[in-house]
């Protein structure tokens, strides 16, 4: 438990890919963490091909993420994702509205611990935001200032710039 998002990611980043870590800001965020489903419930095989319906405040959205073609279908609408597009909303999509830093996204998108220009991420996130709403869906990228991304719905993005 670190009480601001900077104590957080020192902790993170300190911790690395080594062991899972639940990183919070108070007892009560982690009750409300841990308590969320407790229900059994059968893993999937290919979790990333079929992801579940996820919500995002308070609204159910079913982005359906084809792996293996690489391909994002919302309703009746689809549109084709570059290896890292794909690779970075997949990230964003199983964070369940949280945050991704930086530091994570470089590890596990673009699998370095590049420290410099983010123009490359930022280039990646304007094409991916371009292709979300090609397909009329209801959650945007959303940049939080010197932290990191994570999906919202269109309503409650803070930047979408």
């Amino acid at each position: 438990m670190a009480p601001t998002a900077a104590d957080r990611i020192r902790i993170a980043d300190a911790v690395g890919g080594s062991a899972p870590v639940l990183l919070v800001g108070s007892v009560r965020e982690a009750v409300r963490l841990l308590l969320r489903d407790v229900s059994f419930v059968e893993p999937d095989p290919c979790p990333l091909e079929r992801p579940a319906p996820t919500a995002y405040d308070g609204l159910e959205v079913a982005l359906d993420i084809d792996s293996d073609a690489r391909v994002l279908t919302c309703g009746d609408r689809q549109t084709d994702l570059s290896p890292l597009e794909h690779d970075l909303l997949v990230s964003l999509h199983e964070a369940d509205g949280h945050i991704r830093t930086f530091a994570w996204l470089q590890r596990h998108v673009w699998h370095n611990d590049h420290q410099g220009s983010r123009s490359h991420v930022q280039s990646t996130v304007k094409r991916l935001r371009r292709k979300l709403a090609e397909v009329d869906s209801p959650l945007q990228v959303d940049g939080v200032r010197g932290v990191g991304l994570r999906l919202v719905s269109v309503g409650s993005a803070r930047y979408l710039g």
